[in-house]
């Protein structure tokens, strides 16, 4: 996983931060998988106030905002040598000045880990809980961290916490069953991340990318992703390329799959159009 960043900037102000923006106002401002899942245990995350390192008087000043912003390029990638000069703020049609600006690199994210638990996994599911257990130990302690399933739809199987390690424990109600909705799943993640704590909002799929049974496609994923700031990094998991007959979709919900395949290619349209990267894993089953 790529270190997190976020910017900040203020207002008299407006804050941005990796974003981050501050603005100065002195106006108020199916069955069986379901029992399969337990509900979510852990306390959720309680989000702190954005902070920044602008002047003290700056920061005094009646109405004074700051809010937490993610800026990307077309491609998804973070955008980091901006000023308080590259942005315009507005409350409704009256303009804000932007007096400070400041970019901080590392800061804490918004995680959310989205793991297939489809049929076609069930010989992944060692190696899925081996990566979420890498994703979590390699968070910032300040990210705020949530854990979903998904096969014909998505499971919140942990809302958004700072306890990392009640994300690992969540690992052992995984299991394989259903058919694959990938992107639909995909579209349920960037709807939560906008829930968590923070602007920079991070989507970690782990799956064989085998999706049969999403009603969006993987360009309608991808719109959600970037709409929705959220950069998008994958962990495939499988050894035999998959065929395909349509970038994104692969396979009928009837058709018996080899537990090896992997489509790496599903994958990587997904995460490297929305600033991320796809990994292959290729070992699959328990390990002797």
């Amino acid at each position: 996983m790529p270190l997190y960043s976020r910017l900040i900037f203020c207002c008299l102000a407006l804050v941005f931060t990796g974003a981050v923006l501050g603005a100065c106002n002195t106006q108020q401002s199916p069955a069986r998988q379901a029992h399969a899942h337990p509900v979510p245990t852990a306390a959720a995350a309680v989000c702190a106030p954005i902070t920044s390192d602008a002047p003290a008087a700056l920061q005094k000043k009646p109405g004074f905002q700051q809010v937490a912003l993610s800026v990307t390029d077309e491609s998804g990638r973070e955008v980091q040598n901006l000023g308080k000069d590259d942005f315009v703020a507005k409350l409704g049609d009256e303009p804000l000045p932007v007096l400070f600006a400041e970019y901080l690199a590392n800061g804490p994210a918004s995680v959310l880990i989205l793991a297939d638990t489809s049929g076609s996994t069930q010989a992944k599911i060692p190696q899925a809980r081996e990566a979420i257990t890498l994703v979590v130990n390699n968070l910032d302690p300040r990210d705020d961290v949530a854990l979903f399933a998904f096969s014909s739809k998505p499971f919140n199987l942990q809302s958004f916490t700072r306890e990392h390690s009640v994300i690992i424990e969540r690992e052992t109600v995984l299991h394989a069953y259903g058919s694959t909705s990938l992107f639909d799943s995909v579209h349920t993640a960037t709807t939560t991340l906008q829930r968590g704590c923070y602007a920079r909002r991070v989507l970690v799929v782990i799956s064989d990318g085998i999706d049969n049974t999403s009603g969006k496609t993987v360009d309608e994923a991808v719109h959600d992703l970037k709409s929705g700031g959220v950069s998008a990094h994958a962990i495939a998991i499988g050894k035999l390329d998959a065929p395909t007959r349509n970038p994104g979709f692969f396979f009928g919900p009837d058709v018996d799959l080899d537990p090896e395949l992997v489509n790496e290619k599903s994958l990587g349209l997904l995460t490297n159009r929305a600033g991320g990267s796809t990994f292959k894993v290729r070992e699959i089953g328990h390990r002797d």
